[in-house]
């Protein structure tokens, strides 16, 4: 897990409360080797948040509770990094490329007739 994976999924859905978590997690890829807490508030800033807003929003520990939540269920499921592709509940690991993906789509909706 990247050292501020955290932070930067907490500011994700921080974003998201505002129509903004697009943005945010285009800005925060393009530079992830420097986030940080203070980065990712310049980021914020950047991608057009009410920081008032974000700055209250990042310390909701319901945030951290739904980060939680999907890491138990990753761990659950077998995820074992992201991003991670299921089809039916069943990993998508050797869909290594479209045309893969969709053989195993097609397969799963032809076995759902």
């Amino acid at each position: 897990m990247h050292k501020a994976a955290r932070i930067a999924s907490i500011a994700s859905l921080a974003a998201a409360k505002q129509n903004k978590c697009q943005e945010l997690t285009q800005l925060m890829f393009k530079d992830y080797k420097k986030l940080n807490n203070e980065f990712i508030r310049t980021l914020a800033e950047k991608a057009g948040l009410d920081m008032a807003a974000f700055d209250k929003d990042i310390k909701d520990p319901a945030l951290s509770k739904v980060i939680d939540a999907d890491m138990q269920l990753g761990r659950k499921v077998g995820v074992r990094g992201v991003p991670a592709i299921y089809v039916n509940g069943k990993p998508a690991k050797k869909a290594r490329s479209l045309q893969g993906l969709s053989n195993m789509i097609d397969a799963a909706l032809k076995a759902s007739k």
